[in-house]
């Protein structure tokens, strides 16, 4: 707390909350709050735009605003972490191993400086993402699909585990596919408020795809492959990205479906997302053009 409150009476001068999120919070009040929702404003989805529509009614500053919505979501990752880190040792809730991982992800320098410092979101859907790896760990099917469509609902980065559950499901086949359903319906669903606005029912789907084809780099503020090859051309290369990214989590699931990889253990199981997430977000270029969404 004291790290948090300290640091996050900073005045903000990144530039994503210069440039995009203060921009995005005047707009939106100066056209009503609510009612602003009937159009887009900024690049994320209906979600987020209806949690900023209600801060707009708040007295004060939106910095606070938008770092406290950040902050909260701090403490309910790290605690989905730690109740992560338990079930996969076996060890009881608030014993060591719990406490242990509560703390460092609380502390983790990406996860304060992303909150406290640059007032971004990306500590909510990462939690859902850890609620999704929990809730499959325990075979509570439903749940997880509810959490993955939430994680959806606030980011597109959420992507990125797609290839893990696919694997897990050739390799457990014990849930239906048709569980994706429940994700699309809860990510669908997130925008009720921007509906009954009168924004379009669509404007989910729409907002993900236009976002993709934003940034037309081969990398942008991230560490990844292509980071080698400076100025590599997203042109020529944009395609072939996309082809070895499916190459190489194929790779991934022949090696689950051939029985050379076995997720029977906890340890297994957090481990296996490597396999599959760490080809995607570091080869494709739809991942990485995704990782400077605002």
């Amino acid at each position: 707390m004291v790290v948090r409150y300290g640091n996050g009476q900073v005045k903000e001068k990144m530039s994503d909350m210069r440039d995009f999120l203060i921009p995005w919070y005047d707009s939106i009040k100066a056209q009503g709050g609510l009612r602003s929702l009937k159009e887009q404003v900024g690049d994320y989805n209906l979600l987020y735009q209806t949690l900023v529509a209600f801060m707009t009614y708040l007295p004060g500053s939106c910095v606070q605003y938008y770092k406290a919505l950040s902050i909260v979501f701090d403490y309910w990752l790290a605690f989905a972490s730690a109740l992560l880190v338990a079930r996969l040792s076996g060890e009881a809730c608030f014993h060591r191993k719990f406490q242990m991982a509560y703390a460092v992800v609380l502390l983790l320098p990406t996860v304060v400086l992303n909150s406290v410092y640059w007032g971004q979101c990306d500590s909510i859907y990462t939690t859902f993402l850890v609620l999704t790896l929990l809730f499959f760990y325990e075979e509570n099917y439903i749940s997880g699909f509810v959490m993955l469509g939430m994680g959806f609902a606030c980011k597109l980065q959420t992507v990125f585990i797609l290839p893990f559950l696919l694997g897990l499901y050739f390799y457990k086949k014990n849930f239906s596919l048709s569980g994706f359903l429940v994700s699309l319906a809860v990510f669908w669903g997130s925008g009720i408020v921007a509906f009954l606005c009168g924004r379009s029912v669509t404007a989910p789907f729409t907002i993900y795809l236009d976002q993709t084809g934003l940034y037309q780099k081969m990398y942008l503020n991230v560490s990844s492959f292509w980071t080698i090859l400076n100025g590599a051309d997203y042109a020529e290369l944009g395609t072939f990205t996309v082809i070895l990214a499916v190459a190489l989590c194929g790779m991934g699931l022949y090696q689950v479906m051939s029985g050379k990889i076995h997720i029977d253990t906890g340890e297994a199981f957090i481990k296996q997302p490597q396999v599959f997430c760490g080809p995607a977000s570091c080869f494709c270029r739809l991942c990485t053009s995704a990782t400077h969404i605002h």
